[in-house]
């Protein structure tokens, strides 16, 4: 399919504050490179946890 996905991804939710970006977060999905990604650049940031949504596997523990 010339590099193309055949499957629908989910969109990283990610909501934007004055002080600090809102990230929800659901473990074993893409959004681990997303808080990944600001704890590298030292962003402040405030981790929603999801788990077991619609488009993801995710099990919290």
């Amino acid at each position: 399919m010339n590099g193309e996905r055949s499957q629908k991804m989910a969109p990283i939710n990610v909501e934007v504050d004055r002080e600090r970006i809102r990230l929800h977060f659901a473990p074993g999905t893409r959004a681990v490179k997303v808080r990944w990604l600001l704890e590298e650049i030292g962003a402040p940031y405030e981790l929603r946890v999801v788990c077991g949504g619609a488009h993801t596997r995710a099990k919290c523990t």
